[in-house]
């Protein structure tokens, strides 16, 4: 499914960005990363940065594959323990993420951001990695930077 996303493009991309050497934190956004930190992390709804490691996200993958019923909205409350979570707050951003993307956007949006994880992951250091859910701030922030003239 993935083919056409090029690795030499993600590779150099990388690379252009300068990011990998410059910091152990890697922080992604957009609707995958809003979409995958609240379905792997229903219990830090409130949180807008929430962490994950490779191998959670390698996890969650696959599990999209295999159970993609296990993340609806009854699924994931059904399955929450602590009761000072908010579930009504999280039945409605669970169900706007299923309203957003379908299995196959998730499958594919995950598999890009493996990619993209796989790329910042060395043989002798690990990085952190977390996903914003509010990237809309941090892109409007930088197309206005960007389209400012100077």
């Amino acid at each position: 499914m993935l083919q056409a996303a090029e690795n030499d493009e993600i590779i150099y991309a990388v690379n252009e960005s300068g990011s990998y050497p410059a910091s152990d934190i890697i922080a992604i956004s957009g609707g995958i990363a809003w979409s995958v930190a609240t379905l792997l992390h229903p219990e830090l709804i409130d949180n807008s940065i929430v962490s994950v490691t490779f191998n959670e996200v390698k996890s969650f993958s696959e599990k999209l594959y295999s159970d993609y019923n296990s993340f609806s909205d009854k699924e994931i409350t059904k399955n929450l323990t602590d009761k000072s979570l908010d579930i009504a707050a999280i039945t409605k951003e669970t169900k706007r993420v299923n309203s957003v993307f379908d299995q196959r956007s998730l499958m594919a949006g995950t598999g890009l951001l493996l990619k993209i994880m796989r790329q910042f992951e060395g043989i002798y250091e690990r990085k952190e990695f977390f996903l914003v859910k509010n990237g809309q701030v941090g892109w409007i922030s930088a197309y206005v930077d960007q389209n400012t003239i100077r």
